[in-house]
């Protein structure tokens, strides 16, 4: 099989990955521990989640396939494993998120679903649109 196929099937496999370790593995644990957050601790709990968000989508962005040596497979899935790490992050932040806003007397929750979507949807397209970027030849 060519490297072309092979590596944009990694791709997609990484990206199914994430979102099946997510939705089983980190997300039932993130679902219970919301109910004991005080309402006068929910403001610097998304402090915090601010800048780790914010350090999160500055490095999935950064992570690009580009730098990666794809004839290598050791290469490739240090750069996969690198790129998934970031995006179960980023899909635990903003999930916290959501909890935390949830807590708050559901205030913007619809709002903080639906941005939360929009930047998983855009990190998972950067992610192709990066691929196919990588896959051309180097001038």
């Amino acid at each position: 099989m060519k490297l072309e196929k092979v590596f944009l099937i990694e791709v997609v496999v990484k990206n199914i990955a994430c979102i099946v370790v997510f939705i089983t593995l980190l997300l039932p644990g993130i679902n219970y521990e919301f109910e004991a957050l005080k309402t006068s601790e929910q403001g610097s709990v998304l402090t915090v989640l601010g800048f780790l968000m914010a350090a999160s989508i500055i490095g999935a962005f950064e992570l690009s396939y580009a730098k990666t040596h794809l004839n290598s497979l050791m290469h490739r899935m240090l750069a996969h494993s690198c790129k998934f790490m970031v995006y179960l992050a980023v899909c635990s932040l903003l999930w916290i998120a959501h909890k935390t806003m949830e807590v708050s007397d559901g205030y913007f929750t619809e709002w903080i679903s639906l941005s939360s979507l929009l930047i998983f949807v855009s990190l998972v397209l950067y992610d192709f649109w990066d691929s196919c970027g990588a896959l051309k030849p180097k001038s």
